[in-house]
């Protein structure tokens, strides 16, 4: 807490002239111990990815640096457009250089073929300035002014002579909301781990170790949506709750799809898998809610509704059996095609694609469609009779919108 003086009215005019400079000069002093408010909005995200020469390893049929490019792209095409995001590389440019640390992506709005482009073309070939790229990161965030987190990818330890673990605990300590999460992507040996895990526990992040490419994509997505809750965004992924009431033990589970948690029923396919998800043991058509008898023990519930899809886990326990809301978290998009003319009706053949350039779903020759979607920003293509209209539109989780595409058709 700042010490109060008390300070004598001045004498002089000149006198007067001194006193308000001190006080003034105090009057900053007390302003710049404080620390500066949270500014508005979810802050932003940086991946910084290990583009080092161990990331050349293989890891089954493929590089470490095959797996992750390949993960990081379903991950960025699933990204919330709600989410600022950049990238960080390190280890991609020279083969001996500490320096070798790059902003390849500035954090903002995310433009995701662009993203996935500078993502395809890293070659691992460096060393580990691991302490020195996080550093970077940081204040790419502004992290001193607002919230701010770094999702770590790495196969190694530092190489370069930083200190991870007292860097995390500097800016924990300057940082306003500053998170690190870290991946430990194929590692084997303990010291290693515990390098990346300092990281996220000076900061109150989590550590995960991933060997595989599965492992990995679930890893990111938890870790994803963990910021995103943090930051009050709506949920962009698949979410399986138990309600508070239940059905009599030896009754069926009972299950009800939504498009959001309390909203808007749909009508998913239902299929109900083993926990390794090999062996499906039973199956419902596509309904608003369905019911199915288990035997106590862990399950996956795989459901598609439109283009959109969930596996999810889950478990049966002895006494009451749970009812389970399933909410997808996606959006739905309709789209009209007229006109321009007069606004009558135009059968149009209508496509859906992401920004990585795959194409998500598509409607045949109607007036009228609609799509169901996870959250991202998606282009739509009309076609009608020689016309082709394209048309961008930016989804979060809970959207039904509509889009009325005019033709203007020749006379």
């Amino acid at each position: 807490m700042a010490r109060l003086y008390k300070l004598r009215a001045p004498r002089s005019l000149a006198a007067c002239g001194k006193y308000l400079l001190l006080l003034s000069c105090w009057l900053v002093g007390l302003a710049s111990t404080r620390p500066a408010a949270a500014a508005s909005g979810p802050g932003g995200v940086v991946l910084v990815m290990d583009a080092s020469r161990s990331m050349q390893e293989r890891l089954g049929d493929k590089s470490k640096m095959q797996v992750a490019q390949e993960v990081t792209g379903k991950l960025i095409e699933n990204w919330g457009a709600d989410l600022p995001i950049g990238l960080t590389v390190y280890g991609h440019r020279s083969a001996s250089r500490c320096d070798d640390i790059e902003a390849a992506v500035p954090v903002g709005k995310l433009n995701a073929a662009a993203f996935l482009s500078v993502v395809q073309r890293l070659t691992p070939r460096g060393r580990t300035p691991l302490t020195a790229a996080v550093e970077h990161a940081a204040s790419q965030l502004d992290y001193q002014k607002r919230k701010g987190t770094i999702i770590l990818v790495s196969d190694g330890e530092e190489s370069c002579g930083g200190d991870p673990c007292a860097l995390a605990a500097e800016l924990a300590k300057r940082g306003l909301d500053f998170t690190v999460h870290v991946v430990g992507f194929g590692l084997s040996s303990a010291p290693k781990t515990r390098t990346l895990s300092c990281l996220a526990d000076e900061t109150g992040g989590q550590y995960r170790g991933a060997g595989s490419a599965a492992e990995l994509n679930d890893v990111l997505e938890e870790m994803v949506d963990e910021v995103g809750r943090r930051s009050g965004l709506p949920p962009s992924k698949p979410s399986l709750r138990r309600l508070p009431e239940t059905t009599p033990a030896g009754a069926r589970v009972k299950f009800r799809a939504v498009r959001v948690p309390g909203g808007t029923s749909i009508a998913p396919s239902w299929s109900i898998y083993s926990e390794d998800g090999s062996k499906r043991v039973t199956w419902s058509p596509n309904k608003t809610s369905t019911s199915f008898r288990l035997p106590e023990g862990r399950y996956r519930l795989i459901s598609k509704y439109r283009s959109v899809n969930l596996n999810l886990p889950f478990d049966v326990s002895a006494g009451p059996n749970p009812v389970f809301e399933v909410a997808f978290n996606s959006a739905r998009v309709s789209v009209s095609s007229v006109a321009a003319k007069d606004g009558s009706p135009l059968a149009s053949y209508v496509e859906v694609w992401s920004p990585g350039g795959k194409r998500v779903d598509f409607s045949p020759r109607k007036a009228k469609c609609f799509f169901e979607l996870f959250p991202g920003r998606y282009r739509l293509v009309v076609k009608a009779k020689d016309k082709t209209i394209e048309k961008h539109v930016t989804l979060s989780s809970g959207d039904e919108i509509t889009q009325t595409i005019q033709v203007t058709l020749d006379q």
